[in-house]
């Protein structure tokens, strides 16, 4: 499966609609993004209306709180499968390769166009060091954009603007092909518009660490500007207890998030078999991952 077909499967998935594989994906078919950062909303909305972010669907806040999450989970496979991050898709590869033979530095640039109008981008540099006991240390620093790229998602047919940087350093063992260790950052901001619905991030912040060889810890802050159409919002995402992504998965197992709006809040607690929402106006529900 190539990398434009992989974006165009990922970006049909409910809650991974522009994930960590998705959109990082995305950006190896060359999308980038102008956002709009979310305060300018704010200035615009009077405070005493009494819309909360608690009136805004589970469904939609928590696809919309999983996007940080599921970006940072690309972090995984540039530490298992670094050729696919510096492998051009059907342009040429600008590659050094120094001695000892042990140790490979690539560097890629590649950018084409959307499925509907815009462009995407990627700019990837990465170092593999492999050593006598099968071992190889992974660098990698991927940078993508998007730029009025026309694409579908869980809101439809959007605009995706976006500009996010990945830093990324791990362990991998190639005897038990599995990852040893692993410490990635990724920072930017993210927009998808539709016609009737608006999804913007800004300072996006995710730190991602190992737990196990198929267990990972993500931890993430954004500011938000939600608008699904009803509810107009600005608001943060943030962390209040670690989010486990396991490995090639698409949604989390574990750890809770929190949105926090000028009135209200939601915290959206995840589980092996879906998520609980609790609110500031006291609303309780369950929705399973089959549900989305």
């Amino acid at each position: 499966m190539d990398k434009t077909t992989r974006l165009h499967h990922l970006t049909q998935a409910p809650w991974r609609a522009l994930s960590a594989g998705a959109l990082l994906t995305t950006a190896l078919t060359g999308c980038h993004v102008e956002v709009t950062d979310a305060y300018e909303h704010e200035a615009d909305y009077d405070t005493e209306v009494t819309e909360s972010v608690a009136d805004f669907s589970t469904t939609f806040l928590t696809r919309t709180a999983l996007v940080p999450y599921s970006l940072a989970s690309a972090s995984i496979d540039m530490v298992a499968n670094p050729e696919a991050f510096l492998t051009p898709t059907q342009r040429s590869l600008l590659a050094r390769h120094h001695d000892p033979v042990e140790t490979t530095s690539t560097y890629l640039f590649e950018s084409g166009p959307c499925e509907y109008g815009g462009s995407t981008s990627v700019e990837a540099t990465g170092e593999t060091e492999t050593y006598s006991d099968a071992m190889t240390f992974v660098t990698m620093d991927v940078l993508t954009t998007a730029d009025h790229c026309g694409t579908t998602s869980w809101l439809g047919n959007i605009t995706l603007n976006s500009r996010l940087d990945f830093d990324v350093t791990g362990w991998y063992d190639d005897a038990l092909g599995r990852i040893e260790s692993l410490e990635g950052q990724m920072d930017g901001r993210l927009r998808m518009r539709g016609d009737y619905k608006d999804v913007n991030f800004s300072g996006i912040e995710a730190d991602i660490v190992e737990l196990s060889s198929t267990d990972f810890r993500i931890d993430a802050f954004a500011s938000l500007w939600l608008d699904d159409s009803w509810t107009e919002r600005s608001a943060s995402l943030e962390t209040e207890r670690g989010v486990h992504w396991y490995q090639n998965d698409e949604h989390p197992h574990a750890g809770r998030v929190k949105i926090e709006g000028y009135r209200g809040w939601v915290t959206l607690t995840f589980t092996e078999g879906g998520v609980h929402r609790y609110d500031s106006d006291g609303y309780r529900e369950y929705r399973s991952w089959g549900s989305f």
